[in-house]
């Protein structure tokens, strides 16, 4: 397995600058050298892949305010102060990433098809059970409107991997992962941004945002021991934000309590890394294809929860526990 980590000040400089030739470069250097971040082993990250950095990059996803209702998918942020964020985390798409003494390590940087987002009062901190996600009762300070390209002043969190960006949805079989609540109540879930016609560009009419949630997966209402989450592309468990399109098919919307299997998606569907001016995503801002979410664009309460690892295809393994 490989060691991923920085020391804090090299982190956030690459973090600001991560899509630079030097930058991918000085990356892979410290993938060769294993430098470690600062803060206790529970910082460090595990991957078992190859980096992926020389890959072309593909673009991002998310979805979520279909789950409360509103238009669209999810949440996130990059970290920039003027969009009334405080997202305390360090990823290759978090930029203002802030240590956190009371909570655990700054987080190091992760491999390149792992993301962080927040939008508005969302942080990430490392223990050794975990990456751990944490959202902020806001309810006496409502946030300002802008964090979304909705209308929406909730705390949403949004854990990405890119690894299968670009690439068709049947390469893709089964999510697994491993996550418990630890704080308030359960609202986590996932979001596959899919380009249903394979044309490599967003159309609303063609395309969608696919969600996996507590009504067609009863594991994703987590409790407070950790539980595995399998998500296989052949049961009928995926929902579409709006429901049936041309394109994808007729798939209910992520308002009901039922889905449909991926396995009878158009051969040419792809998994779609990039902007989809859904409401619920956070304002001009790339996603990755596979998100983790926690909150929607109005949750305004405490909410906290753990990951262990994460899983893709039974072989590229994201381990963020130091007691695995």
């Amino acid at each position: 397995m490989l060691v991923i980590g920085t020391l804090n000040n090299i982190g956030e400089f690459l973090m600001k600058n991560r899509r630079s030739s030097m930058c991918k470069v000085l990356l892979i250097i410290i993938v060769i050298l294993n430098i470690t971040s600062c803060g206790d082993a529970g910082a460090l990250i595990q991957s078992n892949y190859n980096d992926p950095m020389d890959e072309p990059a593909t673009e991002e996803e998310g979805s979520d305010d279909g789950i409360d209702g509103s238009s669209g998918n999810t949440g996130g942020s990059d970290g920039d102060s003027d969009s009334g964020s405080d997202c305390e985390c360090a990823s290759d798409s978090n930029l203002n990433a802030k240590n956190d003494d009371e909570d655990g390590p700054l987080l190091g940087i992760f491999p390149s098809d792992v993301s962080m987002d927040g939008v508005n009062s969302v942080r990430y901190f490392v223990t050794d059970d975990g990456l751990v996600i944490r959202s902020e009762d806001t309810t006496g300070d409502p946030n300002p409107v802008g964090g979304f390209n909705g209308g929406g002043t909730g705390n949403k969190a949004l854990l990405g991997l890119s690894l299968y960006d670009g690439k068709p949805v049947a390469d893709l079989t089964k999510i697994e992962l491993s996550a418990r609540l630890d704080g308030g109540d359960s609202h986590f879930y996932l979001n596959m941004q899919i380009d249903c016609d394979g044309n490599d560009v967003w159309e609303p009419a063609n395309d969608g945002i696919f969600v996996v949630d507590s009504d067609t997966l009863p594991a994703f209402h987590l409790t407070d021991d950790f539980q595995k989450i399998i998500i296989s592309s052949a049961d009928p468990i995926f929902k579409r934000v709006g429901g049936a399109n041309d394109a994808c098919g007729d798939y209910p919307s992520h308002l009901d309590n039922v889905g449909k299997p991926l396995t009878v998606l158009p051969p040419e569907a792809k998994l779609f890394y990039g902007k989809t001016g859904d409401g619920g995503m956070p304002d001009d801002l790339d996603m990755p294809s596979i998100l983790l979410i926690m909150n929607d664009s109005g949750t305004n309460t405490q909410r906290i929860v753990t990951i262990k690892w994460v899983i893709l295809n039974g072989i590229d393994e994201f381990v963020f526990s130091g007691n695995n």
